[in-house]
């Protein structure tokens, strides 16, 4: 196959095309395919130093490129084209960084602390992140440079002026004499407090470590409440503009509704004014009346500054107080009670009345249904005799045998109550009649009970003549719930073993109060 010179040099010419093609792409890093990507964008405040092409990374590494700028409301929307491979969240933070003093900047992408969300979107399409304080350019710090230097050239010559003249030049030395005196003084000092010294160098290095440990120790709160205020900080500066809206509406409003009741206003304000002025003179002559009440003009000034009238006065009013006081402390209290004794089968029912004069003592009358046997109650006996003519023969047994049978009847019998009362702080100590007897016992109220639960001791049966019946003592624990049901157990006949016994009971109580809305009517008064 023969091939003219002109199809030769156009062979080689397109294969010299494609090779300088192929190290064009390499060498410019020119992508032919745009690789599958997503777009985020960010606001600044300035996007000094960026432009289309300007790389994106995170944590160093180059994750794409800034697509586009546009203008919005005053700040510069940057949006940057972002690899595929690589995701970026709504909570991570954008910032512009510099590459070199040469104005050279990209953009810096970083979680700032967020957690990486649980759930992956598929698509973070025009997604808006937020962004960091835009950095200084290189202009803008060489024109602050500029100025710090201006100043700093003023300054020297104030210096110059005031340190160039002989006059400074001996206040200098006098200012180094001092600090030279100061530091020797300093060094004594030191010296003469070394120990001292070190103390507290021990204990500032004691204190950083303790500071120091801390931190380390707390380490994870101390950034939640950092990101907390950064939230915070973030939430104010997006929702400060709709209260600045808010407080404009609201001054807007108020300045439309006082201009709209301006005569209404107008017209408040004169008759406040009015109304002062009559207060003015009102309390005027209320100073002309206390001025001759006070010199005694006028039967009240006689009577207001007379002694005896003022004593006669305190006194009586001290009698009506006594008379009023110890009435309302007056208290009356009604109890019923019936305990149930195990061993003989008896009951002992109760009615008993509560006088109360003060908080100190109270006095208590009653009467009891008591069976006999009971304190100096004693049941009426019957003999009966029986004989046996005709007995068991044997040489033991008499020619007759009389057999006496004893029964005693038992029954209930009445008696009376009366006991003097009178409490010491917890205890109650009691002296009197109990079931017609001479009679002493003892209460002791549980603290932190509202006197609810309570333990007491009776000793009664205390006769000159009782019919050979013993002196009895019982003690129990009575326990009050509902504020006016109460119940109660114990041990009656203590020191008798043959008729020692458990009992058991229980009662109502009410007091004045109660009383009056039983009979009355009404609502039962709450404690």
């Amino acid at each position: 196959m023969n091939i003219n010179k002109e199809t030769k040099v156009g062979i080689f010419v397109v294969i010299v095309l494609l090779i300088l093609a192929y190290f064009s792409v390499k060498v410019g890093k020119i992508r032919l395919f745009k690789p599958p990507a997503y777009t985020i964008s960010a606001y600044f405040k300035s996007a000094n130093g960026i432009g289309p092409g300007t790389p994106v990374t995170m944590a160093g590494i180059k994750i794409g490129t800034v697509e586009k700028i546009s203008l919005e409301n005053g700040l510069a929307r940057v949006y940057m084209s972002i690899k595929k491979e690589y995701k970026v969240y709504p909570q991570y933070v954008a910032a512009i960084r510099s590459m070199s003093l040469l104005g050279e900047s990209y953009i810096s992408i970083s979680p700032a602390g967020a957690e990486q969300a649980s759930e992956t979107k598929e698509s973070l399409n025009k997604e808006v992140i937020r962004s960091e304080i835009t950095p200084q350019s290189m202009s803008a710090l060489i024109m602050k440079f500029s100025k710090t230097a201006g100043d700093l050239e003023k300054v020297s010559k104030s210096l110059k002026n005031s340190i160039g003249t002989k006059t400074g030049e001996k206040n200098i030395k006098a200012i180094l004499h001092n600090i030279a005196a100061l530091s020797i003084n300093l060094n004594r000092l030191v010296y003469e407090n070394q120990q001292n010294v070190n103390v507290i160098m021990s204990n500032f290095a004691s204190i950083s470590k303790n500071i120091n440990g801390l931190t380390v120790q707390n380490d994870a709160a101390i950034t939640r409440t950092i990101h907390n205020f950064d939230a915070i900080s973030y939430n104010l500066k997006t929702e400060l503009p709709a209260i600045t809206e808010n407080i404009k509406g609201l001054s807007k409003n108020l300045n439309y509704i006082v201009a709209k009741n301006r005569g209404n206003i107008n017209n408040s304000l004169k008759n406040i004014n009015a109304d002062t002025k009559k207060l003015k003179l009102t309390l005027n002559e209320l100073y002309g009346i206390s001025s001759k009440i006070n010199n005694g003009q006028g039967t009240i000034g006689r009577l207001v500054n007379r002694n005896s009238v003022y004593d006669n006065l305190n006194g009586s009013l001290k009698g009506i107080n006594n008379l009023v006081g110890g009435y309302s402390q007056f208290q009356v209290k009604v109890n019923a009670n019936s305990q149930y004794l195990a061993r003989s089968e008896g009951s002992v029912s109760q009615l008993n009345i509560k006088l109360q004069p003060s908080p100190g003592h109270y006095y208590e009358l009653g009467v009891a249904s008591v069976p006999m046997g009971y304190g100096n109650t004693y049941g009426e006996t019957q003999t009966t005799t029986y004989t046996t003519n005709n007995p068991p023969s044997g040489n033991y047994y008499p020619a007759s045998v009389t057999t006496n049978t004893t029964q005693y009847s038992y029954s209930n019998s009445i008696k009376f109550n009366a006991l003097i009362a009178k409490n010491f702080y917890n205890f109650t100590l009691l002296a009197g009649l109990l079931y017609s007897t001479g009679a002493v016992g003892v209460n002791y109220y549980v603290p932190d009970t509202g006197k609810n639960l309570k333990l007491y001791a009776r000793a009664f049966g205390f006769n000159a003549d009782n019919n050979g019946v013993s002196e009895d003592i019982n003690a129990g624990i009575a326990y009050t719930f509902y504020r006016h049901i109460f119940l109660d157990a114990g041990y009656d006949n203590i020191t008798d073993n043959s008729q020692r016994s458990v009992y058991f009971g229980g009662g109502v109580k009410f007091t004045d109060k109660d009383l009056k809305y039983l009979i009355v009517g009404g609502k039962m008064p709450t404690p």
